[in-house]
């Protein structure tokens, strides 16, 4: 267990509340690196951030859909404040659909076979692989080509938001992951890492480059610093 006197003072992260049953767990693997995090309504100011003064932000997952405008409503400042946003689930949809992208509202809405995107089993399972696109931030990250990954969504990106580009796709065409391509660190995934850092610990380095996109320029970024957490 992390000893919160270990905790950096100066660094948090925030992890934005949108409904996710596994906030706790993102907030937690955060921690577990020694560095402060707390859960926030997603209804928070950029004025209230900047008190806050954080040094990154999560979405988090949530149940409802992005086109709800009164459940997901979001500063739209936030984008402008320079710091690192990671984006899981439907926090990655979140991000896409606020700066300009849109979604296929189910996947039955796509005319082609697709894998089954909503698995049945443990959260903590891997059920099906995405391929990371080379030259890609992500890509970067994991320093792997494919990467396995759990499922649970029935929402899909259609469209990818003007200033991003896609950086991970499911076997089957499905867009798995986005980062935008010019704003420091802003990445978001659709599957839940937060679930996997025992059964995939290779996951843990997307927390961790978070972390340290917290405190340094990414050219500055050392991945191999990526440690597991238990």
């Amino acid at each position: 267990m992390t000893n919160t006197s270990d905790f950096k003072d100066m660094e948090k992260i925030i992890v934005l509340d949108f409904g996710s049953q596994y906030n706790q767990l993102i907030t937690r693997r955060i921690r577990e690196f020694g560095v402060f995090s707390e859960l926030m309504s997603h209804k928070i100011t950029v004025e209230e951030i900047k008190e806050i003064a954080p040094k990154g932000i999560i979405f988090s997952g949530g149940p409802n859909s992005v086109y709800d405008e009164e459940s997901f409503s979001i500063d739209p400042e936030i984008y402008e404040l320079g710091i690192p946003i990671l984006g899981i689930c439907r926090g990655n949809q979140i991000i896409n659909v606020k700066n300009g992208g849109n979604l296929w509202q189910d996947l039955s809405y796509v005319q082609k076979p697709l894998l089954k995107h909503w698995q049945e089993h443990h959260p903590d399972w891997a059920t099906h692989s995405v391929d990371l696109e080379k030259g890609s931030l992500l890509h970067r990250i994991f320093e792997t080509d494919t990467l396995m990954v759990n499922s649970f969504h029935h929402q899909i990106i259609k469209e990818v938001a003007p200033g991003f580009k896609v950086a991970a796709r499911a076997k089957d065409g499905v867009i798995e992951a986005i980062e935008h391509e010019s704003y420091p660190f802003m990445i978001g995934v659709q599957w839940h890492p937060e679930m996997l850092h025992q059964s995939v610990p290779i996951m843990n380095r997307l927390f961790q480059a978070l972390i340290q996109a917290t405190a340094h320029e990414m050219t500055d970024i050392n991945l191999d610093q990526a440690v597991k957490v238990s």
